[in-house]
């Protein structure tokens, strides 16, 4: 559809273009005839003032008048442009043309098959779970309790009890360092970064601190809640 339309658009347009190299040439032939005799008009008027001013009867009596000529005015040239007419659309023959979509159909099929409950609901897990822990390790600290921990790699992990104290141990070696909080009281929770920076929170103060190069650096202090 806007194939053709675009085709009936192009073909006025080039009718228009083909008008008016047909129009143009005459309007410039008429122009020209109109220019060519008002030159005659006014030699003819430059010689009739030679004419009365000369006393040589000669060149009066060879002198012929041009009014019958100059009289016969150029053919009136009339022009009627072009207009264009537009047909009232009908919405409705375009959607004939352009083609109608079907309804959208749904429909629901009942499965020929139940499920049984009875042996999914005590069907046991793919994996079971380890009835006993095993103790890989077995690390000693100074804590009373040990509260949290949070593994920086494979071997070493961060250990925080009921101190200001954050300890880092090894698996196999035991205690590696230990860190005393920025603000002297207990760190509430512990975490490692990406980077393998040490994260703790501050309940009592309300701040989340990072532990750089062994230097402790406030990045948060919360106003409304306590981490």
């Amino acid at each position: 559809m806007h194939r053709e339309i675009d085709l009936i658009v192009k073909k006025q347009k080039s009718d228009l273009d083909e008008m008016d190299s047909k129009y143009l040439p005459v309007l410039n032939k008429h122009e020209n005839d109109i220019k060519h005799m008002l030159c005659d008009i006014t030699q003819t008027i430059a010689d009739l003032r030679k004419l009365v001013n000369s006393d040589d009867a000669g060149f009066i009596s060879a002198y012929k008048s041009r009014n019958a000529e100059l009289r016969r005015l150029p053919p009136k040239l009339t022009v009627t442009l072009p207009s264009f007419s537009p047909q009232k659309i009908d919405k409705h023959q375009i959607y004939k043309h352009f083609g109608f979509l079907s309804e959208l159909s749904i429909k629901t099929e009942e499965h020929n098959y139940t499920m049984d409950y009875a042996s999914t609901e005590h069907s046991p897990p793919e994996r079971s779970l380890i009835d006993v822990p095993q103790i890989i390790p077995e690390i000693k600290t100074d804590y009373k309790y040990a509260e949290n921990v949070s593994c920086l790699s494979g071997e070493d992990i961060w250990i925080r009890g009921n101190s200001n104290i954050l300890k880092l141990y090894n698996l196999q070696r035991g205690l590696l360092k230990s860190i005393q909080t920025k603000s002297g009281n207990c760190a509430e929770d512990i975490a490692v970064t990406g980077n393998g920076d040490l994260v703790y929170t501050d309940k009592t103060n309300r701040t989340v601190n990072i532990v750089k190069n062994k230097e402790i650096e406030t990045v948060v202090t919360l106003q409304g809640w306590k981490p």
